[in-house]
């Protein structure tokens, strides 16, 4: 309901894929309004083909799942072996390439029903097969292959904007994701862009973090040993952390170790907050070191080369259309928002009438 709204306010723009975690209930929800929405399709040859927003898995949470539910499939000697293999079919740019890897990956453990199948149903079926593979991402898609910009979007405002707190109203939901229309109070929708240009100057080399930060994480580390309190474990399995600033007693930044954000002030795309947390997990998490390697086979796909068809243009300027239709889908929020107002206002007025009728009575 929620995607047809935004789509109608869209009107006839559409984005060319939308990136999700591997959850089969949202994959259902959208698959059926993009179905029957007819901006996504058109008739070539007589046949209605796919022409925009077509679904695309996350491929840090792709990798994960391989590490939770198919590496322990195997005994320790080969997980490795497996896990790159299962790269490599993720690397192929062509679906003829990924048949014969497939095929190989198959022989090679058909001993093993367990790991055959488990690829088979829940990789390469039909459903699945196109929406992880690079061959499945041979158009201009923005490079965008995680949702880790979003869960740095959101990890700020509930940790930095809400402060942790839940049972928010909706208005400041709203307030935190475009910011008040009526005060210009907090960041809004400003932070996603903020978090997008870090991030592609991170992935450039551009941008890279202080000298001093690899020594003051571990002052970070050394100060954990006399005093435990100064780092505090909010979520093991998403990797949250608590990190108590060295310079402020009472000031604590968030730590959000899967999407590389932490909620402090420092200007580098690694602060020390997050390389001090990634020393507090190799020496005090072993269950979690397994997160460190899958972040930065993701970051390093990255920046591997996007494709190798030269009929392929990923390296277009920004969509013009796009920026129209993202500032359609503000202006709606914004005038969600100050309707929240007039509401909220008129329930007021209302409230305060009846208090008075009843004290004059």
């Amino acid at each position: 309901m929620t995607l047809k709204f935004i789509f109608a306010r869209m009107e006839g723009v559409r984005p060319n894929a939308l990136v999700i975690d591997k959850c089969w209930v949202e994959y259902i929800a959208l698959k059926n309004v993009i179905t029957s929405d007819s901006y996504c399709w058109e008739m070539v040859n007589g046949r209605r083909q796919q022409i925009a927003c077509k679904i695309l898995l996350c491929w840090f949470h792709v990798k994960k799942a391989w590490v939770d539910h198919l590496l322990p499939k195997v005994n320790g000697m080969e997980r490795d072996k497996l896990y790159d293999r299962m790269c490599q079919l993720m690397n192929c740019s062509k679906e003829e390439q990924f048949n014969h890897v497939y095929a190989e990956i198959m022989e090679y453990y058909k001993d093993q029903k367990q790991v055959c199948i488990y690829i088979k149903n829940c990789w390469c079926n039909s459903t699945w097969r196109n929406t992880w593979p690079k061959f499945g991402r041979m158009f201009a898609y923005g490079h965008v292959d995680t949702t880790n910009i979003v869960e740095r979007h959101w990890q700020y405002i509930k940790y930095t904007a809400f402060k942790g707190r839940i049972n928010r109203s909706i208005t400041e939901l709203v307030h935190a994701m475009i910011g008040d229309s009526v005060t210009r109070t907090w960041m809004g929708g400003t932070v996603l862009e903020w978090f997008k240009q870090k991030q592609e100057l991170s992935e450039s080399g551009r941008f890279l973090p202080r000298a001093n930060c690899k020594e003051e994480a571990e002052r970070i580390l050394e100060r954990y040993v006399t005093n435990p309190t100064s780092i505090q474990v909010m979520d093991e399995t998403r990797l949250h952390f608590r990190v108590l600033s060295m310079s402020k007693e009472d000031t604590w930044y968030n730590v959000y170790f899967q999407c590389s954000f932490c909620d402090c002030l420092d200007y580098a795309c690694k602060c020390k907050h997050l390389m001090g947390i990634r020393l507090f997990i190799e020496q005090h998490m072993p269950d979690s070191r397994k997160e460190l390697h899958l972040i930065d086979n993701v970051l390093e796909m990255r920046g591997q080369e996007k494709c190798v068809d030269a009929n392929v243009n990923f390296e277009g300027g920004h969509d013009e259309s796009m920026f129209a239709a993202i500032s359609l889908v503000k202006e709606t929020l914004r005038n969600f928002e100050e309707a929240l107002h007039s509401i909220t206002k008129y329930n007021a007025d209302v409230t305060k009438e009846r208090m008075l009728t009843f004290c004059d009575q």
